[in-house]
């Protein structure tokens, strides 16, 4: 972890002003990533890199894990709406996802349900999932 509260706030404040805003739908997905050909893929790639970031700013008030806008936004919002498509692996009526949709995650489940658990704090809910 950097030891710079200033440059750590700074990006936080970022994270807080900017990237929220503009990459977060309210109900959850990453916005401009729907609209891809591979909308699922990147949307959990944004997940990983959006709770990597909290995860380097912890220690900072409020905390970045559990930071939301005032209609919901945030990390948690997130993974509320990608966990049903890693539970199912289906894409359902949304856009279809030219990549191969039924190994996603490619990385270890692990890392999901972690940061998950992370924001949520609802560990219990997400067992069985993958």
């Amino acid at each position: 972890m950097l030891d710079d509260t200033a440059t750590r706030e700074e990006v936080f404040r970022q994270y807080t002003t900017i990237l929220l805003p503009n990459q977060l739908a309210r109900t959850g997905p990453s916005r401009r990533e729907l609209a891809r050909t591979k909308p699922y893929s990147y949307s959990i790639f944004n997940f990983d890199v959006m709770t990597a970031l909290c995860q380097s700013l912890k220690g900072l008030q409020p905390d970045p894990l559990a930071f939301r806008l005032a209609d919901g936004r945030g990390v948690c919002k997130a993974a509320e709406f990608i966990y049903p498509y890693l539970k199912t692996r289906v894409s359902g009526s949304g856009p279809k996802d030219v990549q191969h949709f039924d190994s996603l995650p490619v990385r270890s489940p692990g890392n999901f349900y972690l940061l998950a658990w992370l924001v949520t704090g609802r560990i219990s809910s997400l067992s069985g999932a993958l």
